[in-house]
């Protein structure tokens, strides 16, 4: 009777039950689609590759360049990132308007920790886009080669992020006024991003440089993303360029303003 009874339990044992498969919380979605957080000057430190499609516009009296840049990242590992970025734009001549390739800019960068990174960035020009947005190197035509160093750091227990970037180098052009044929620039900015909660936020940052077409600009940005994707709005204000302090011979006041917008993907 006992062998009998094994051998009843045995057929008629439940069948073992696979543990249930791992949950992922929307949280780790999102984590592993997070993206770096960036200012108008500032690039993002972390995340993964990825595209940004931006447009600037300078409006006002001083106005009527419009600039549209293709950006591209690719992150290898963990430590280095390679960036590509191509601009077109659009400008009055005293003939009406004009359009051309700005400056190819490439950059190679390397980080050292989670909140630093150093890299160096080379401009060539595509084409013959005398005119500028906010930085005489982005369109005007000429080379450079720069080194800079960024860095980000999330404020524990709270919603900021606070980032920052310094950067030097030398840079040639035609020679035509107001761009000077060989010039050495510069530059420093500060920025805070506010995040609202996991989808909204806002940035805020001031840049300044020399030599510069805009010495001091002003920068103010909305900012929206989802499951890595980022759609930016703002507007940045040229404060030295108000004050008469830009290279160009043009009378003080508020005569010009950049609205900027982007859109940008990355996995």
């Amino acid at each position: 009777m006992t062998v009998f009874t094994a051998i009843l339990s045995a057929a008629f044992a439940d069948e073992p039950v696979p543990p249930p498969p791992a949950v992922v919380t929307t949280q780790e979605v999102e984590d592993r689609v997070a993206l770096a957080r960036e200012g108008f000057v500032s690039e993002p430190i972390g995340g993964g590759s990825g595209v940004l499609l931006s447009t600037a516009a300078v409006v006002g009296g001083d106005g009527g360049t419009t600039a549209v840049t293709a950006r591209g990242r690719l992150a290898i590992g963990k430590s280095f990132v390679l960036a590509v970025g191509v601009p077109f734009a659009s400008w009055r001549n005293p003939a009406g308007r004009d359009a051309g390739l700005g400056n190819l800019s490439v950059g190679a960068w390397i980080a050292p920790n989670d909140n630093n990174v150093l890299g160096v960035v080379a401009h060539a020009p595509l084409g013959r886009a005398y005119t500028w947005v906010n930085e005489a190197e982005e369109l005007w035509p000429g080379t450079g080669l720069e080194v800079v160093w960024r860095s980000n750091k999330a404020v524990e227990g709270t919603p900021l992020t606070l980032l920052g970037r310094l950067s030097a180098g030398a840079h040639t052009s035609g020679g035509y006024d107001p761009v000077p044929g060989l010039f050495l620039k510069t530059g420093v900015a500060g920025a805070a991003d506010l995040a609202f909660d996991e989808h909204l936020g806002v940035v805020l940052e001031g840049s300044a440089a020399y030599w510069d077409t805009s010495p001091f600009d002003l920068a103010a940005l909305v900012r929206g993303e989802v499951q890595g994707f980022r759609a930016r709005a703002g507007l940045v204000l040229p404060l030295a360029s108000w004050s008469g302090l830009q290279p160009a011979p043009v009378v003080p006041g508020i005569r010009e303003a950049t609205l900027r917008a982007d859109l940008c993907a990355q996995w």
